[in-house]
């Protein structure tokens, strides 16, 4: 899943919008939780709006998709490579 990019603006007019991403990243969550009996991962990046740091989701995203990351599920990931949020 892609959300919405890290540093969207404090502005009038984004409060939908927003909360719809927020409410992306928490089905992301839960879909990791109810889907990991049938071995299905659910993860989700958040990119920034620098267009260079848009190739580091696109890294990010191939590296979820591979067999390398088989472990990883229910995780919010930023492109600058560090966790948002760790599912304990």
């Amino acid at each position: 899943m892609i959300v919405a990019p890290l540093g969207m603006p404090d502005q009038p007019g984004y409060a939908a919008f927003l909360a719809s991403q927020a409410a992306l990243v928490s089905l992301a969550r839960q879909a990791a939780f109810e889907l990991a009996p049938y071995n299905i991962r659910v993860n989700a990046v958040r990119p920034t709006q620098d267009e260079a740091e848009m190739a580091q989701a696109v890294e990010k995203i191939g590296y979820l998709c591979s067999h390398a990351s088989a472990h990883i599920s229910g995780q919010i990931f930023a492109t600058e490579g560090h966790l948002e949020h760790q599912r304990h």
